[in-house]
């Protein structure tokens, strides 16, 4: 279970500042499993949006809604384009926001890689510092190509304004697409299939 707001482990930590409906919108898109591990790209938000075993206590995974048990999930750093592992090792990427001097369609491709079929990607992209040619939508839209090329299916693409000294982003959540999505995204879990 991902829980907002959840000290880390330890007397003293500070609580964790990721959005609520964020973090379990992104938790209730990781696959079902007993064991969940998911990437934290490095250099990828504020400190405050960094995930680990404190993060995880409140917002329900597909796993838990059917099994009535949490999943026992790790987290490890990566590299948003480059890393050590083999393929589809992650049941979920957490990057809320990528280096603006990152190449996105390189780091898509790597997630797309890490990544089991229909596993969970939260992605925040820099929106550009200087007046952009594009307009926040087509900027979104562009985002959201991006991704059906890497092979995602995009649930919500969204554009968080600019606050003061920051450029806003670009924000989806997305699922890698498996053999089975070749005709959009669907799946279906029951107990009997995680049991």
């Amino acid at each position: 279970m991902i829980r907002p707001g959840s000290p880390s482990a330890g007397a003293g930590s500070a609580p964790h500042r990721q959005p609520p409906r964020l973090i379990d919108q992104f938790a209730a898109l990781l696959p079902p499993g007993a064991e969940c591990a998911l990437a934290q790209v490095v250099g990828s938000g504020a400190a405050a949006e960094l995930l680990d075993a404190g993060s995880f206590d409140t917002a329900e995974t597909c796993y838990e809604r059917v099994t009535g048990s949490p999943p026992r999930l790790t987290v490890e750093r990566i590299h948003p384009t480059r890393h050590g592992h083999g393929r589809a090792v992650f049941s979920g990427v957490w990057c809320p926001r990528l280096d603006p001097a990152a190449d996105t369609d390189s780091a898509l491709r790597n997630f797309a890689d890490l990544l089991v079929p229909h596993g969970a990607l939260c992605l925040g992209v820099p929106l550009p510092s200087v007046e952009p040619s594009e307009t926040e939508a087509e900027l979104a839209a562009r985002l959201g190509g991006a991704l059906r090329d890497a092979r995602f299916h995009a649930f919500s693409l969204t554009v968080q304004r600019a606050a003061e000294g920051d450029a806003g982003l670009v924000r989806a959540l997305a699922i890698r697409k498996g053999r089975c999505c070749a005709d959009g995204w669907q799946v279906s879990y029951d107990r009997h299939a995680l049991s």
